[in-house]
Parts: C-alpha cells; structure tokens; sequence
C-alpha cells in the first residue's frame, strides 16, 4: 500500500509539473540619465543581459537623484510610483530580478544572482496582444490564466508601455537606452483561484509624438502582492501597422527615396520617377500625411520623428512602397 500510495504521489506531482509553464525572469531596472554611476556600472549590466536574451527588462527613471533626466521629466509620478513600491527611491542604479531587490554594490547584478532565477517554473501564462485598432488608437489585450494549481494569493497585474531603444546622447554620457519606461497601461488586481481560470484584461492608448511607436511594446507582469513576488511575466510584440498601406498590393524595396534615414527631406530615386503619377507619405496607421513631389525634394522638416511610409503609385496603378525613418 505504501508503495502504491507514494508511486500515485509521484504521478501527481509530475501531471502538475506538466502543466506548469516556464517562469519569465524580468529585471527592473531603476537608472537616470544624469547619474554618473549609472552611466559606469548600465555597460557591465546591459553586456550581462546580452547573455541572457531570455530574460524581460524595463528600466524606469526616478525623479531621485536628478529630477531633469528627460525620461524621468515624462512621467515622474508613475516611475516614482514603482521606485517607491520597492522601498529604493533616493538613489540610482538599482534593480529588481522578479520582485527581489538586489543590494546595492559596485556590479549591479552578477550572472549567478541571475542565474539563481532561471528555470523556474510557474502556475500562470500570459499572452498579450499588441494591435492597432480605429483611428489613432492601439489596443492590448492581455490574457491570464491559471495553468495549475489552487490557492487564493491577492496577485496584481502590471502592464507597462516601454520604448525598446531611445537614441539620446544623455548628460552622463550614455547613448544606449533600452527598454525605457513611458506609462501604466494597468495596475489590476486579479483572482485566479483555482487551475484552468483565466482573466481577460484590455486597454487602449494613442500614440505620442516622443515616442517612436515602431519601437513600443508592452511588458506585462503578474505580482503576487504580500511578497511582491513577480510570478510570470510576458513581453508583446511591437503593434503591426494594418492599416491601409497593409491592403495594397506592394512590394517592399530599400531604394524607393532617399536619404533613409532622413531629416530635413527626402526625393524619390530617379529609377521610379518616369513611371510614377504620384507618391504620398502615410503614417503608421494608414493615415495620408502629405503628398510628395515626384520630380524634386520634398520638405520633411516639419514632421515628428518616428516611423512612416512612402507609396509611389506607377502608370498602371502598381504601387511600391518603402519605410521611412524621420530623425
């Protein structure tokens, strides 16, 4: 009986860890880009993440020590917020590996702390979507589920809106900024009590003219919130452009115009201006921004940068299209 009883166990425990998921590491990174320390100690930090390509980053910018950084300046009360609910605002760098905050020292983080959090497994899955919707706007729907297990643990869903590179020559020397935090998109308590219930969370956001939104993506994380043990964690894609430049039929070429990237104009490439009628620049959402002179440059100066599209319509209605970067 003994051994019917622990072999029954054994089976058990092992269709539970069957059902469970992979754990997602994510690091916090709390940084500012007027801090001197951080700009000696982010490389050695970003050149051991390089290492680990599996792992989640989000860097947030206290207003503490230098309430000037930009990237603190555009949503400080926010990037306060989540540096104050781990107890550390006042100094930077600082990190957070899946709810537990590292001390502070001379290497931020080392491979074995990191090391120490890998292959891990959890009771919960999440999928996020990342999409744009009508008009100007993005949506994200997010999907939790409980893949095993049964308890009543309080958890919190944190949904952040990053930047996955920011190219700025900071004040402390940094040019390399990955992962920036830009806003909340949720904060939402969550109940999944027993295995096989899941939770279906939305939210819709426009885009702003600091961000270049070809770079933005959401990182999703389930806290539990007594220990603030992050038990999963999710990243989405960038959102994809269906939009009306998607519905043509279009072939993709890297020498429609030129400069690319571009500042102050562009001029399409003599190859396509005898056969083309027109050509019209499109935003991210398939939104006309203005139509371009075929035969001479057109000004771009004016435009925010990020993202676009330049469509050159030839005799006969084929349509080429190429994306543009405006600096």
């Amino acid at each position: 009986m003994k051994k019917i009883l622990t072999l029954t166990f054994i089976v058990l425990f092992a269709i539970q860890a069957f059902c469970q998921t992979e754990k997602v590491v994510v690091i916090e990174h709390f940084t500012n880009s007027k801090c001197s320390i951080c700009a000696s100690r982010n490389p050695a930090f970003y050149s051991l993440l390089e290492d680990y390509p599996q792992v989640l980053h989000i860097a947030y910018h206290p207003s503490s020590p230098y309430p000037t950084c930009i990237f603190s300046q555009y949503n400080p009360e926010e990037n306060d917020a989540r540096t104050n609910f781990y107890g550390i605002y006042g100094g930077t760098p600082r990190v957070v590996v899946s709810g537990e905050v590292i001390p502070p020292g001379s290497q931020l983080l080392t491979a074995d702390q990191l090391d120490s959090k890998l292959g891990m497994l959890s009771d919960y899955d999440i999928s996020i979507k990342h999409q744009l919707g009508e008009g100007d706007n993005i949506d994200v729907i997010v999907t939790i589920k409980r893949v095993s297990g049964n308890s009543t643990e309080d958890l919190m869903f944190i949904g952040d809106l990053a930047e996955e590179n920011v190219d700025y020559a900071a004040p402390n020397g940094e040019n390399y900024h990955p992962d920036v935090f830009r806003k909340f998109l949720f904060q939402e308590p969550v109940s999944l009590p027993n295995a096989g219930d899941s939770i279906v969370l939305s939210a819709t956001y426009t885009s702003d003219p600091v961000w270049v939104q070809d770079e933005m993506h959401v990182m999703g994380m389930l806290q539990r919130t007594n220990d603030k043990v992050i038990l999963q964690s999710a990243k989405s894609g960038k959102a994809e452009a269906v939009s009306v430049i998607s519905k043509r039929k279009v072939h993709e070429t890297d020498r429609l115009f030129y400069p690319n990237p571009a500042n102050n104009y562009i001029a399409i490439e003599e190859s396509y201006r005898q056969n083309a009628v027109g050509a019209t620049l499109y935003n991210l959402f398939g939104q006309k921004v203005k139509d371009l002179n075929i035969q001479q440059k057109t000004s771009i100066s004016e435009l925010d940068r990020g993202y676009y599209f330049v469509v050159v319509t030839e005799k006969g209605g084929e349509q080429t299209t190429s994306k543009l970067l405006k600096r």
